[in-house]
């Protein structure tokens, strides 16, 4: 059982964390939290998407600085890399992968966030959608049952309806992707 100390530090880490990725991406203060509290579902998946998109490219540039030691040479290499589809957000994925840059666990939230993301940027008859009603038509491939284990396993969730229960493991997959110490050192 933890101490209400160790809970403390937990919340501190998780907030110095969550800062440390806004302002490496450049953002406002707050805005990671805000995009998953208010908005829309489409600006939610969208926003989301960008900021794991981001985290990665972030993530990239800076193990091309350690691993190669000139930041001119890591600069211009990852700014290349950035700019050239390199087969979009899931290749620079697998190749951050491939370099050992994120855990399994991160790997797999960026998947589901990057599915999503794309079922809403790629059909536009999907912009008035909720994300579970998109998650709900993604074939049972892509689909990656997790949201569906998260909200079976959080009893708190049981009486919300469905749309926000998934809007909340939507949430929740977008937090643990970026609190974890890899993309905020």
């Amino acid at each position: 059982m933890s101490t209400g100390k160790e809970s403390d530090n937990f919340y501190d880490n998780f907030q110095r964390n969550l800062r440390s990725v806004e302002e490496r991406l450049s953002l406002p203060k707050g805005f990671i939290v805000d995009a998953i509290n208010k908005g829309d579902d489409w600006s939610l998946a969208m926003k989301a998407g960008a900021i794991v998109e981001g985290a990665i490219n972030s993530a990239l540039e800076e193990y091309w600085s350690s691993a190669i030691g000139d930041s001119s040479v890591s600069t211009t290499l990852n700014r290349w890399i950035t700019k050239h589809s390199v087969n979009g957000a899931n290749g620079k994925l697998e190749l951050s992968k491939t370099l050992g840059i994120f855990t399994k666990s991160q790997l797999q939230s960026a998947r589901r966030i990057f599915t999503i993301r794309n079922e809403f940027a790629h059909k536009a008859s999907s912009a008035t959608k909720s994300l579970h009603s998109v998650y709900q038509g993604l074939e049972s491939g892509p689909k990656l049952e997790i949201f569906d284990e998260f909200i079976g396993k959080v009893d708190v969730l049981g009486s919300f309806p469905v749309e926000v229960k998934f809007r909340l493991a939507f949430g929740v997959d977008l937090l643990l992707f970026i609190s974890n110490e890899t993309v905020t050192r």
